[in-house]
């Protein structure tokens, strides 16, 4: 009975570690020209386990790669950084017409690079408050439809003061403009007066605007009997004989729009 018993023992330990050894599910993945195993299993008891761990190691390296594929080259390759704590894909991802949830636009406060390359890429500054996507030049504000030229509301004004004659950068009139702008504010131009408008419509000016202050702004064709066309285009600093519109700023009213001599010396107001 004993010689019995001790035999039915011995084959109930080896069915119960074969069982262990068909719960094991493996694949080969490499690391650093390394082997390594990543194993999942079930418990002991052969209920399935419902979490699995990568251990991110101690190894000097500072990243992690999930490989697929033999060809060196062209490898679909998921890492992880252990220094930035981030995933990198270095394939596009195709949701598949599936819904992407509770996700954030990167948050930014400089201009990333925009080229031909990231062309589409999105990014919120985090200074002007607004979401921003690449054209493939610069990168221009969402709530304009993408036009960086023309429309767009107020985001500053220049640190010099210009009179009515410009010259920038080889450039002159309203090409200088632009480009005084441009330089300060990536992907601005000179406010016209219905951005401006647009501004106090749609932004909280109190912490755009400040009381009193004053600054060139764009009208094109004479509202006037008088010159009053932008210092004759931009071209201008006259005491007398041409006028440019400007604005002058109000946090509780939005301000107003007046004339003034060529020949005056202001900031330009900006608009993205």
């Amino acid at each position: 009975m004993q010689i019995f018993q001790k035999l039915k023992k011995q084959m109930w330990q080896k069915e119960n570690l074969i069982k262990k050894v068909l719960f094991l599910i493996c694949c080969v993945f490499s690391i650093n020209n390394a082997n390594a195993r990543l194993i999942f299993t079930t418990e002991d008891d052969g209920v399935n386990a419902d979490v699995y761990h990568l251990d991110k190691d101690n190894t000097s390296v500072n990243f992690i790669d999930l490989n697929f594929g033999n060809d060196v080259e062209n490898q679909i390759r998921l890492r992880y950084d252990k220094t930035l704590d981030k995933f990198f894909l270095n394939r596009p991802l195709d949701l598949d017409s599936n819904e992407l949830a509770n996700f954030l636009v990167e948050n930014l406060n400089t201009v990333p690079e925009c080229n031909a390359l990231t062309k589409g890429r999105l990014y919120y500054d985090t200074n002007l408050g607004d979401l921003l996507f690449c054209n493939g030049t610069e990168f221009v504000s969402t709530s304009q439809g993408g036009v960086g030229i023309g429309t767009g509301t107020f985001i500053g004004l220049t640190v010099q003061e210009y009179d009515g004659l410009l010259n920038y950068n080889s450039f002159t009139g309203y090409k200088a403009a632009r480009e005084i702008c441009n330089d300060e504010f990536p992907g601005s131009h000179v406010c016209r007066t219905d951005e401006i408008l647009s501004t106090i419509d749609l932004k909280d000016i109190t912490t755009l605007f400040t009381n009193g202050t004053t600054a060139w702004i764009l009208e094109g064709a004479p509202g006037y009997t008088s010159n009053s066309n932008d210092c004759n285009g931009l071209t201008n600093n006259s005491n007398s004989d041409y006028y440019g519109a400007f604005w002058e700023f109000s946090v509780s009213e939005g301000g107003k729009g007046w004339l003034a001599p060529c020949s005056v010396t202001k900031p330009m107001a900006c608009c993205k």
